[in-house]
């Protein structure tokens, strides 16, 4: 389930995208003079690969002047969000783990709760 953010910004990808059958994110190549609509360039049946998004999430990065990023930390950020929101069973639920123990090794919020807590000391 989306909510927030990521709700608006599936829903405003799918009006430009349309709901005709294809890959649900697409590569998208420059429109041709002769074409006017966004839609006319969106390649519906071309799933992204693996390779489009790694280079797509690199290009991102190095605009952004970040260090190196992964997907997997985006999915650690998600669930340490997650059980600081919630808490650990909500969190192990809605990502699909078949025990909490292995979503507590994806908590990252220890990190910033123990420097908070040596910086009180």
């Amino acid at each position: 389930m989306l909510v927030g953010g990521a709700a608006q910004f599936l829903h405003e990808w799918l009006l430009i995208r349309g709901d005709t059958r294809g890959a649900l994110f697409c590569y998208i190549t420059r429109p041709s003079k002769r074409s006017g609509a966004k839609r006319d360039y969106l390649q519906k049946e071309t799933h992204l690969t693996t390779d489009a998004l790694v280079k797509i999430l690199e290009k991102r990065q190095q605009q952004a002047g970040l260090k190196h990023l992964s997907w997997h930390d985006f999915r650690r950020t998600y669930i340490s969000d997650l059980i600081n929101q919630y808490d650990l069973v909500t969190a192990q639920k809605i990502i699909g783990h078949s025990s909490t123990s292995i979503t507590a090794k994806y908590d990252r919020t220890w990190q910033e709760k123990a420097k908070e807590a040596a910086e009180c000391a």
